[in-house]
């Protein structure tokens, strides 16, 4: 069941974030900023359609605008990386340093050209 208060407070978070008025996210979705202001204070859940237009507009997924957790930050995801390596053998901590070097390598190249 999905938590209207938590969906309300991610849009919210997620709409200043993108420095967006109610009215400037309304726009984008096709609703009116009131009716963004509804849905922010858990007094109105929208349709599947508008959390979709939502999450567009807002530049994340639908996922963590319905997620009672916020998303994992960049550093978190790191440091998850981090203590998974270090809990290898030192000859597989290795190795799987090498692959992700390879893998960042392709990324980049695909990302740059």
């Amino acid at each position: 069941m999905v938590d209207f208060k938590s969906l309300g407070h991610n849009i919210r978070k997620y709409r200043v974030e993108a420095a967006l008025s109610q009215d400037e996210l309304a726009e984008a979705c096709g609703c009116c900023g009131s009716y963004i202001g509804k849905i922010e204070n858990g007094k109105s859940l929208p349709s599947l359609e508008i959390i979709v237009k939502l999450a567009d507009a807002l530049d994340t997924t639908v996922d963590h605008l319905l997620s009672d957790k916020p998303p994992k930050t960049e550093l978190s995801i790191l440091r998850d990386m981090e203590e998974r390596l270090q809990r290898l053998p030192s000859a597989t901590r290795i190795d799987a340093c090498r692959s992700l070097s390879n893998l960042l390598s392709i990324v980049e190249d695909l990302h740059n050209s």
